[in-house]
C-alpha cells in the first residue's frame, strides 16, 4: 500500500458528502476546507424541500456551529464567499433512487464532475422507527452505491458505518474486521432478507393506516417492530441490525467500485483538531457524564471492567481521508477499517467513574438555578438480577402500594401513579437498549487500521495533520481537560443574553469568544498554540486579570503560583501587546489585613514592593518562592503523600502570612500580586479594583443571581436550614458587602475612564461601608425575619422553624459557648469509648473533625467578623463624577448609595440563595 500526500490528493478533487449536517460530517467538511483549501468541490447533500432551505439549514446547522471558528479566522471576511465557492448544496434524500435529487442539470453536473463520495447519511437512534431506519440505513447505502456508478471519475466511495454491527460482545476476544454478506445473522437464524424485511414493513404500515392508527401509534409500532426484527436476528437494537444490513448491501452491490468501511467506535468531542473539545449534542457515554455531574445518576448498571472503546472525532475523520488516499483507483476486497481504542488503549468504565468524580468534585456542574451540584460515589450494579432487585425496592413496591391505594381512595393517586409507571417503563426501555454496551468484553481488532498507519508512516501522508493513533491518548488528560470541560453547558446567568440573541446565541458567543487553554501560574499562561499567542500579542487592547485564588486557606504553593506570580505574569504578557491601552488587576480590599483595635479609614493605596503589616523582616518575594521550593522538596524527599503534603501547604501559607501580618494565605498572596504589579508596571496604564465582600446581582442581568456560597452565605445557608442558631461577631462591626454587578460596573467605567492616559491614582476601592454601612446585627435581625416569614421545607417537607439567631460578641465567648456545648460532650465519649472497647469510636472520630473544622474556620473568618475598618473609596467617587455625565449611568452603576440593604436582603439576595443554593 503506496501512500503520498493527502493534500496534494485532494487538491482540485471534487468530493460528494452525505449526511452533511451530522456530527462527523461537519467535523469532516472543516477540515477538507480548512487543511485544503484548494479542493475544487465539496457537494454537500442534505435534506432538504428545495435550495432555499438547504441554505437555511446549512448557515444554521453547519457553518453556524463553533466549530468552523479557526476556519472563520483563518479566512476573515471573505469566510461566506470562501464557503459560497468551494461548496454546493444538494437537497435530496438517500433513501430515495437517484439520493432524491430532483434537479436534473445539478445530478448530471455531480455525475460528470465526483471524484469521492463519503456516505455519513444514517439515523443513530438505538430505536429508530424500522421503516425510517431501514431506508436510511440499508437501502440509502443501496442508492448511494448505484449512485457512485453512474459518477465517471469516481475513484473511491467511503462508506462509514458503526464497529457495534458486531452485535452485543458479551465474550472476551477480538471482533475481527470481516465483512457481512447477504442472509448472515448473529444467532444462526437463518432466512434474513433484506427485501422481505422491507416487504414486512410495507405490510404492517398498511395494516396500520386501514385500522385508523395515529401516527403516534404507528410511530410506537415502528420502533417495537425495528427491535423484534433485529432481536429474531441476533442485533441488540434497530440502529446496528439496519446498519449491518447496508454492509450486506455494499458487499452484494459494489461491482468494480473501489469500495471502504469504515467502523468507528464511540464517537466522542474532538482531541486536538480544530481545537480540542468540539462536540455536539450529548452523545452515548455523555448521557452518563451529564446525569452524574447533574447529580441524577445515583446508581450504575455495567461492569466497571468492561470495555468503553471511544475515539475522538477527528481520528476518525482524519482515517477517513487516510482511507480515502489508500484506496482511491485501487478497487480491492473487503476493506474494513475499525477505528477505535480498545486494543491500542483500552478504556473501562471503571476509568469513566475515576474521572468523572475527579472532574465534576473539582469543577461541580452548576444546574439551572445556579447552583453547584455536588457528586460522590454512586452504587454500582454490575449484572441485571442486582438492577432488577433494586429497581423492585426502590420503585416496583412503591408503584404497588400506589395501586392499592388508588383502589381504596377513589384513584385519587392516578396522577402520581401514571407518572412513576411511565418513568419505570422509561428507564426499563433504556436499560434494556444500552445493556449490551454496558457489559462490552469484547475488542475490536484493528489490524487493518494499524497496517493503514504504517502506511501512513512510510509514506507522504502529513501526519502531523491526518493522526489517527488511539495510543496517544491519555484518558485521564482527555476527560479532565478536554471532553468533559466541553459537555458542561452555560450556566443561568446568561438567560437574559440568550433571550436576547433568540436563535443566534450560540453564533454571537463564538463569534465574540476564544477560548484559551492556558494557566496563569506559568510564562505566557503555557500557550504552546503560537498562533494563537501572536495573535493575541497583536490585537489585545485590554487585559483583565481576574485570576486568583479565594480560599482562605489555601495552599500556599497554589495561592503564591496564582495569586503572586499569576499576576506578573499577566502583567509581562499585557506589556508584549502591541496595542495595549490598559491592565486591570483586581484584587480584594481586605489586603489591609485585620482591623480589631479601632476604627481606621482605609485608603486607596498602592503596597510598596517589600511591605509588610507589622514590624519584621522586609517581606522578599522572591525568597518566599525559595523558601516554599525548599518546604516541598524536604516534603518530596520525605516521601510525604499527596493529602500529607496539601494540609503543611495550607499551614505554611497561614504561617507565613501571620509572619507579615496578614491573617490568611488568600489577602497575603493577593497584597504580594499587588506589589508585583505596581513594581513592574513601567509605563503601562494600571488600574487595580479593590471589592470588599462580593455579594448576588442587584439589578444586571437579573437580581438575586450567584454562584456557590459566599462568605456570608454559608452562614445565611446554615440558619435557614435549622443547623445553625448561633452567629459569632460583634452586632455593630460593619459587613462590607457590594453586589457583584456595582463591581463590574465600577471596572468597565474605569477602563473606559482611565485607557486614554495612566491615572494618576490607579486605586478603587468598591465598597460600601463609608457611605452606606450594613452591620451584623443587620444581618441577623434580617434573617430571622426572612426564614420566619418564608421559611425553608426539610426533607420530608415540614417547615424549619428558625429561632433568633444568638449573637455571641466575643472570641472568649464562643471559646466557653463551644467548651459547654461541644468539647465536654466529646470528652464524655471519649471515656464511653475507653470503657466499652471503642464502641462509638466513628462518632468521636466525626464530632472531633467537626469541632476541628469549625474552629479552624472561626480562625479564619474571626478577622472580619470583628472587623473595624472602613474603606475609603475617594478615587471610586470621582470616577463617578467623572464620568456620570458622559456615559449611560442607568446601565453602569455603581453607587452603593443607591442599596436599601433590607430591600437587597429581603426581596433579591437571601431569595436569591434559597434558589441557587438551597434547592
Amino acid at each position: 500500500m503506496e501512500l503520498g500526500s493527502i493534500l496534494h490528493f485532494l487538491q482540485d478533487k471534487t468530493i460528494l458528502i452525505t449526511g452533511a449536517t451530522g456530527f462527523l460530517a461537519k467535523v469532516l467538511l472543516e477540515k477538507i476546507l480548512r487543511v485544503q483549501p484548494n479542493v475544487k468541490k465539496l457537494y454537500l447533500l442534505l435534506r432538504a424541500a428545495d435550495a432555499k432551505s438547504a441554505t437555511h439549514r446549512l448557515h444554521n446547522e453547519i457553518i453556524a456551529k463553533d466549530l468552523f471558528r479557526v476556519l472563520k479566522e483563518k479566512v476573515g471576511v471573505n469566510f461566506n464567499t470562501f464557503i459560497s465557492k468551494k461548496t454546493t448544496l444538494v437537497p435530496g434524500d438517500i433513501s430515495r433512487e437517484d439520493l432524491g435529487i430532483e434537479d436534473t442539470i445539478l445530478r448530471e453536473e455531480i455525475y460528470d464532475q465526483t471524484d469521492v463520495i463519503i456516505n455519513l447519511a444514517a439515523t443513530t437512534n438505538f430505536d429508530e422507527r424500522y421503516d425510517i431506519s431501514l431506508g436510511l440505513n440499508t437501502f440509502g447505502v443501496k442508492y448511494v452505491i448505484n449512485f457512485a456508478k453512474k459518477c465517471s471519475k469516481l475513484e473511491v466511495l467511503v462508506h462509514v458505518s458503526t464497529a457495534y454491527v458486531c452485535g452485543e460482545g458479551g465474550e472476551e476476544g477480538l471482533i475481527l474486521e470481516k465483512p457481512y454478506h447477504l442472509g448472515d445473522s448473529l444467532n444462526g437464524v437463518s432466512g434474513l432478507d433484506i427485501n422481505a424485511e422491507d416487504k414486512v414493513v410495507r405490510e404492517k404500515l398498511t395494516e396500520l393506516r386501514q385500522l385508523g392508527a395515529t401516527e403516534k401509534e404507528i410511530k410506537e409500532v415502528m420502533k417495537d417492530l425495528g427491535l423484534s426484527r433485529a432481536k429474531l436476528y441476533g442485533w441488540p437494537n434497530t440502529y446496528v441490525f439496519t446498519k449491518a444490513m447496508g454492509e450486506m448491501l455494499v458487499e452484494q452491490l459494489k461491482g468494480n467500485l473501489s469500495v471502504v468501511i469504515i467502523r468507528p467506535t464511540i464517537v466522542t468531542s474532538t482531541f486536538k483538531e480544530p481545537f480540542p473539545g468540539w462536540a455536539e449534542g450529548v452523545r452515548t457515554i455523555d448521557s452518563l457524564a451529564v446525569a452524574y455531574g447533574k447529580g441524577k445518576l445515583t446508581c450504575f448498571l455495567g461492569d466497571l471492567r468492561a470495555i468503553v472503546d471511544a475515539i475522538p472525532a477527528d481520528m476518525v475523520v482524519n482515517a477517513i481521508l487516510v482511507a480515502m488516499l489508500a484506496h482511491a483507483k485501487h478497487p480491492s476486497d473487503d476493506v474494513i477499517y475499525h477505528v477505535g481504542s480498545s486494543v491500542r488503549k483500552p478504556l473501562r468504565y471503571s476509568k469513566l467513574q475515576e474521572v468523572g468524580l475527579r472532574y465534576f468534585t473539582a469543577k461541580p456542574w452548576i444546574n439551572k438555578d445556579g447552583r453547584p451540584v455536588k457528586v460522590g460515589k454512586v452504587t454500582v450494579l454490575n449484572n441485571m438480577d442486582s438492577f432488577r432487585r433494586y429497581m423492585f425496592i426502590r420503585y416496583l413496591v412503591v408503584l404497588k402500594g400506589l395501586e392499592l391505594a388508588n383502589t381504596a381512595f377513589c384513584q385519587y393517586f392516578q396522577g402520581t401513579y401514571l407518572d412513576l409507571n411511565r418513568k419505570i417503563q422509561i428507564v426499563m426501555r433504556l436499560v434494556d437498549l444500552y445493556k449490551p454496551y454496558l457489559f462490552f468484553k469484547a475488542a475490536f481488532d484493528d489490524m487493518n487500521t494499524e497496517k493503514l498507519r504504517m502506511a501512513a508512516r512510510e509514506g507522504g501522508v502529513e501526519r502531523d495533520l491526518f493522526y489517527f493513533d488511539p495510543e496517544v491518548i491519555n484518558w485521564d488528560d482527555y476527560f479532565l481537560n478536554i471532553h468533559l470541560p466541553g459537555v458542561v453547558i452555560v450556566t443561568d446567568l446568561f438567560r437574559v443574553l440568550r433571550d436576547q440573541c433568540g436563535q443566534d446565541f450560540d453564533s454571537f458567543i463564538s463569534s465574540k469568544i476564544v477560548v484559551i487553554p492556558g494557566d496563569v501560574s506559568l510564562l505566557n499562561f503555557g500557550l504552546k498554540d503560537e498562533k494563537l499567542k501572536s495573535k493575541m500579542l497583536e490585537e489585545i487592547n485590554v487585559v483583565v486579570n481576574f485570576a486568583a485564588s479565594t480560599k482562605f486557606d489555601e495552599r500556599f504553593d497554589i495561592s503564591m503560583g496564582v495569586n503572586t506570580m499569576g499576576a506578573l505574569h499577566v502583567l509581562n504578557f499585557a506589556k508584549n501587546c502591541r496595542q495595549i491601552k490598559l491592565f486591570v488587576h483586581t484584587s480584594t480590599a481586605y489586603v489591609c489585613g485585620e482591623i480589631k483595635d479601632k476604627k481606621i479609614i482605609v485608603q486607596e493605596k498602592p503596597f510598596e514592593m517589600g511591605e509588610t503589616l507589622k514590624e519584621t523582616s522586609k517581606l522578599d518575594i522572591t525568597a518566599e518562592m525559595n523558601l516554599l521550593k525548599k518546604k516541598i522538596d524536604e516534603l518530596r524527599s520525605e516521601n510525604a503523600n499527596e493529602n500529607t503534603i496539601k494540609y503543611v501547604m495550607k499551614d505554611y501559607g497561614i504561617e507565613r502570612a501571620k509572619f507579615y501580618g496578614w491573617p490568611n494565605t488568600y489577602t497575603f498572596t493577593k497584597a504580594m500580586g499587588e506589589m508585583q504589579v505596581v513594581h513592574h508596571k513601567d509605563n503601562l496604564p494600571l488600574i487595580i479594583i479593590r471589592p470588599t465582600m462580593v455579594t448576588s446581582t442587584l439589578k444586571d442581568p437579573f437580581p438575586g443571581w450567584i454562584e456557590g456560597l459566599r462568605t456570608l452565605d454559608s452562614i445565611i445557608c446554615s440558619y435557614g436550614q435549622g443547623k445553625l442558631t448561633t452567629f459569632l461577631g460583634h452586632p455593630k462591626t460593619i459587613l462590607d458587602t457590594i453586589p457583584a454587578d456595582l463591581v463590574v460596573n465600577c471596572m468597565m467605567t474605569a477602563i473606559v475612564g482611565c485607557s486614554n492616559e495612566a491615572p494618576k491614582n490607579f486605586i478603587y476601592h468598591v465598597s460600601s461601608s463609608l457611605s452606606n454601612p450594613f452591620r451584623i446585627a443587620d444581618v441577623r435581625d434580617l434573617c430571622y425575619i426572612y426564614f420566619t416569614k418564608f421559611p425553608n421545607q426539610n426533607k420530608i417537607g415540614n417547615p424549619i422553624t428558625v429561632p433568633k439567631p444568638n449573637l455571641i460578641s466575643s472570641r472568649t465567648a464562643f471559646d466557653i459557648h463551644m467548651t459547654l456545648r461541644y468539647v465536654l460532650p466529646l470528652k464524655v465519649l471519649n471515656l464511653v469509648n475507653k470503657a466499652f472497647c471503642q464502641c462509638s469510636r466513628d462518632v468521636y472520630d466525626d464530632s472531633f473533625k467537626k469541632i476541628k473544622r469549625v474552629t479552624r474556620l472561626v480562625e479564619l473568618y474571626k478577622p472580619y467578623l470583628f472587623f473595624k475598618g472602613v474603606f475609603d473609596d475617594s478615587n471610586t467617587q470621582n470616577l463617578r463624577r467623572a464620568t456620570g455625565n458622559n456615559m449611560e449611568v442607568d446601565g453602569l452603576d455603581f453607587d452603593p448609595d443607591s442599596i436599601d440593604w433590607k430591600d437587597y436582603m429581603m426581596n433579591t439576595h437571601i431569595p436569591g440563595l434559597v434558589k441557587y443554593a438551597l434547592k
